[in-house]
């Protein structure tokens, strides 16, 4: 849901409507980060999809703290600029409204990943 949050409609500007993507296009095109990690945030969110399947896909593989640690990175990184957005002057639409709540539980279900013993191929009842 995270991922799919990021492709709803996150503001409004003028009589346009913006994905989190076209609104971290304007933040980049605008300079409103022109350096140091507040810049490298923007510059890294298009790689958000990517780096939910990847998350996924250690979920579904036996590596439960890569999947752990990589749910709490995303949820962090989008779920903060989802909810950073309330306080901004603009219009806010359904996007954030929806990736804040699916990041909430993205933490949730990262912790059960860290804290979830792993077990290994062998060991145990088939």
């Amino acid at each position: 849901m995270v991922a799919l949050g990021t492709f709803l409609p996150w503001v409004k500007t003028g009589s346009r409507s913006r994905t989190s993507y076209g609104l971290m296009g304007l933040i980049d095109r605008l300079e409103f980060a022109p350096g140091g990690p507040a810049a490298r945030a923007v510059q890294l969110w298009p790689l958000v999809p990517t780096l939910c399947v990847l998350t996924m896909i250690a979920a579904w593989w036996p590596r439960h703290r890569l999947a752990g640690v990589g749910g709490l990175l995303i949820a962090l990184y989008v779920g903060g600029v989802a909810f950073s957005l309330g306080t901004a002057p603009v219009t806010v639409l359904i996007g954030p409204r929806v990736v804040v709540p699916a990041s909430a539980l993205l933490v949730a279900a990262s912790v059960v990943c860290l804290v979830r013993p792993t077990r290994r191929a062998g060991s145990g009842p088939a």
